[in-house]
């Protein structure tokens, strides 16, 4: 199975040197609840998310103030990156024992082309995990029965 089938392309992107007002309102406009940072317009390639809780940060916690931030100022890097092309199992195993908040996706020429639910991920690994050890259940043979033709957990006689 492939991570293509898993990418959301509608996220909202911004360059690094986006001003921070104007990150906000994106942000809130987003149905992920952030905003993913490229490089510059040209090159195209994710380097991190802006949310609520990264500018927070920034400002609450290390105590900065607002003026003259930009989004490559508050971001947060805290995100994994893989290539289009990659597997399902193979984006699990980069994963780890990390949750990160999301997956950028980039193309053959690490370009941002979208983004992936690291849970999805996770979720779809593990059932297909699942189903190939569902592939090598083997029923039970016939020599389970007790004698007289009685199955053990229900009793039934036959």
């Amino acid at each position: 199975m492939f991570l293509s089938e898993f990418i959301m392309t509608d996220a909202p992107e911004c360059s690094e040197d986006t001003d921070l007002t104007r990150v906000y309102e994106m942000i809130q406009l987003s149905p992920f609840g952030f905003v993913v940072v490229i490089d510059s317009e040209v090159h195209r390639v994710p380097i991190g998310i802006v949310s609520e809780h990264s500018i927070c940060e920034h400002l609450l916690v290390r105590g900065r103030s607002l003026r003259g931030l930009a989004a490559g100022n508050v971001m947060d890097q805290r995100t994994k990156k893989v290539v289009y092309s990659a597997t399902i199992e193979e984006t699990a195993a980069l994963l780890g024992d990390e949750q990160p908040r999301v997956i950028l996706v980039m193309d053959d020429k690490r370009r941002f082309c979208g983004i992936v639910d690291p849970a999805a991920v996770l979720n779809a690994a593990h059932s297909r995990d699942v189903i190939e050890d569902l592939g090598t259940f083997q029923p039970r043979s016939q020599s389970t029965r007790l004698p007289g033709g009685e199955i053990p957990a229900f009793g039934w006689m036959h």
